[in-house]
Parts: C-alpha cells; sequence; structure tokens
C-alpha cells in the first residue's frame, strides 16, 4: 500500500465511524450481525462518501478498487454467528491426535512421535509425559529399554484464553530386539529422524529458530548436526539469519552424522531460508491473523465482557484501536458499557490501523454488545 492512500482510508473509515454513532443517536435497532452486515454495508457506504470528496486521481482509484472489494463482502451470505473458546477447544480436543513414525502406532512406539503445538480452531496444545526419560515432553526423545516394553502416557492440555481441556494418550514403547547391532541402531535411528519447525514452518519455508535437533536416537544412537551454512542457520538450529528484503532465499544443507560406536551414516535435511518481509508485506500478514480475543463464552455476536485487543503484530506492525461507539466499547477495549434493558443490543465496529514504517491499512471488525438483562 502506497503511502499517500492511507490518508483517505482513514478518512473513510473515520467516516464510518462517525456515521454508525449518528445513527445510533436516532435509536438503536436491533439486529442480528448477518442483517448489518448485508443490508447496512457501512463501510462500503463510507468509502463512496469520501471518493465523492477526493480530488486525487490516484486516491479515487485506491477507493474505488476499495469499493469493489467491500461490494463483494456486502454479497456473501455468511450465517456463521461464531464459535466460543469452549466449543473451539472441545473441537480441537476431538480432532487432536498423535503423529508416529514409520510402522509405529500407539500400541508399538519405537522412535520420535510428533505432537501438535496448536489446534486448528486456535488452541494452544502444551503436553506432558507421564515418564520423560522414557517419552520427552515434546515427543522428540524417545528412550527404549533394553529387557521390557513400557507404558507412557501422553497428556495434552489445549486451551483457548481461560478455558483448557485435557486429552490422554496411552502409549507402549518396545524394548529393543534382541542383540540389536551398531548397523540396524544407526540405519533405525536414521529412518526415524525427522525435525520439527516453529510456528507454519517447513523445510521450503524457514523463518525463525528450527523447534528442535534430535541429538538421541531411540535405538541408542548419537546425534550430530552441521550447518552447512553455519552464518544462515547455526548447527544447533537455534539461531537463523534471513536475507534481508530484495536478496534472494537461501537454500541450506543441514546435515545429521547417525553413530553408534564405530558405525555411522550421515543424513541430509535441504532447508530454504525465507528473505525477511517488506513492510507491505509485514503488514498484510499482521493483517491476515489479526483477530478480537473475547472474554468468557463471549463472541462477535455477544460481547458482555472486556475484549483483548492486541497493539502488536507478529512482524512488528503497530496496531491503534477505534470504537465507533466508545460509551459502549472504549477504544482499548477495556471497557464495556452495556445499553440498559429494554433498550435494545448496541452495535459496535472496531476499526484496528495497521502500520510498519509508514505503510498503513485497517480491519474492521463489527460486534454487538449485548443490554442488560
Amino acid at each position: 500500500m502506497k503511502k499517500w492512500l492511507a490518508i483517505p482510508l482513514v478518512i473513510a473509515l473515520l467516516t464510518f465511524g462517525s456515521t454508525a454513532m449518528a445513527k445510533d443517536d436516532h435509536g438503536k435497532q436491533d439486529r442480528n450481525s448477518h442483517d448489518l452486515k448485508v443490508k447496512d454495508c457501512k463501510v462500503l457506504a463510507s468509502l463512496a462518501n469520501a471518493l465523492k470528496k477526493e480530488k486525487n486521481l490516484k486516491a479515487k482509484a485506491a477507493i474505488e478498487k476499495n469499493i469493489e472489494k467491500y461490494k463483494q463482502k456486502c454479497k456473501k451470505d455468511d450465517n456463521n454467528k461464531g464459535m466460543t473458546d469452549l466449543q473451539k477447544v472441545l473441537a480441537d480436543k476431538a480432532a487432536l491426535q498423535i503423529g508416529f513414525g514409520s510402522n509405529d502406532s500407539a500400541q508399538r512406539v519405537t522412535g520420535p512421535i510428533k505432537l501438535a503445538a496448536a489446534g486448528k480452531k486456535g488452541s494452544v496444545i502444551t503436553w506432558s509425559s507421564s515418564k520423560p526419560n522414557s517419552i520427552s515432553n515434546n515427543g522428540l526423545t524417545v528412550v527404549r529399554s533394553a529387557s521390557m516394553d513400557e507404558t507412557v502416557i501422553m497428556t495434552a492440555k489445549i486451551t483457548i484464553n481461560q478455558v483448557s481441556e485435557s486429552k490422554t494418550f496411552t502409549l507402549l514403547i518396545k524394548a529393543f530386539p534382541v542383540a540389536i547391532t551398531d548397523t540396524q541402531k544407526v540405519t533405525a535411528d536414521k529412518e526415524a529422524l525427522n525435525i520439527l519447525f516453529n510456528g507454519t514452518d517447513t523445510a521450503n519455508s524457514v523463518t525463525q529458530a528450527l523447534a528442535a535437533l534430535p541429538s538421541k536416537g531411540s535405538n541408542g544412537s548419537n546425534i550430530t548436526w552441521y550447518s552447512g551454512f553455519p552464518s544462515v542457520i547455526s548447527n544447533d538450529g537455534k539461531t537463523v539469519i534471513r536475507p534481508t528484503t530484495g536478496n534472494s532465499d537461501v537454500v541450506v544443507l543441514m546435515i545429521a552424522i547417525v553413530s553408534s560406536n564405530t558405525v555411522s551414516d550421515a543424513k541430509l535435511f535441504p532447508f530454504t531460508i525465507k528473505q525477511q518481509l517488506t513492510d507491505n508485506q509485514k503488514v498484510a500478514a499482521d493483517k491476515a491473523a489479526l483477530e478480537i480475543n473475547f472474554g468468557g463464552s463471549d463472541s462477535a455476536a455477544q460481547v458482555t465482557k472486556a475484549l483483548s485487543l492486541p497493539t502488536t503484530g507478529y512482524y512488528g506492525s503497530t496496531i491503534i484501536w477505534i470504537s465507533s461507539n466508545p460509551q459502549n466499547i472504549s477504544n482499548n477495549g477495556t471497557a464495556i458499557g452495556r445499553p440498559a434493558h429494554g433498550t435494545g443490543d448496541a452495535t459496535v465496529t472496531l476499526t484496528a490501523y495497521i502500520t510498519n514504517n509508514g505503510i498503513v491499512d485497517s480491519k474492521t471488525f463489527q460486534v454487538i454488545v449485548k443490554q442488560l438483562p
């Protein structure tokens, strides 16, 4: 987004806020969020109003482009009233499973297991092992007994805001095969060896430090790591230096040496280290990820408690919030003024301005503050 575009967009969105407040002064209408989205399209109206007043040709073209975008939004039939935190947690709990290596299962664990750190509905998932000396809390280290199989319970805690649920998985760690040779140990540990990434990173898109590089195989092999480009990614994977904006991505080869006594083998992992984002890309990414955190069982269609409004994006953008109706929701979301009983619910538009080094974009959220019972 060009810098000159920020002014007309801000004017248009603030005009929208003023329009919403004026309409509220002439009497609130009790309508649900779907009707508001389809019938009112206040953002579209504000942009159209701004277009009439704007004389700058470039600014007018940008506003016209946004008008087309909001026309499409106004036509959408969105019947999704949102899920409560409890519903999201329960959905992520139901979907949660443990990932196993080749030929492994819950009844036969011989190598590292994959433990999800987040659910698709936005929950944070933390894990604990009943026997961390046998299976580590992150599942990357599995130590097999030389004499007998061992049962371990992995407990997942699924959390969104103040809502949490637990789910347990019973696993059976298989004992070492009788008289396994060093060659068999190295071969098995090499085959099972994998790397876990942080966030949404993959081998084709590394933007941050690696989650972990295992130092021990499940069959007892030692694993030593070497980076083919230590100034970009360190040998332990804890330091990643991304190329500056405008430079190409860098492909780095991570080499794992798997050894047991005098037997050793190597496994190669190619990574692509992505170049840093431009300011435009940072703003766009932070805008796409931006959401409101509701209190308790609240949602956009039912606000009764204070909101948590992020002020900084993951990529460093500054986020400033403006409420169209501060007497119902303050600009920072911490003060909620619910309408008196019998006066009807209040519709409030919260506009977030996302900025990064002079680049500005905005994102709006419509919420309904419920009247007092």
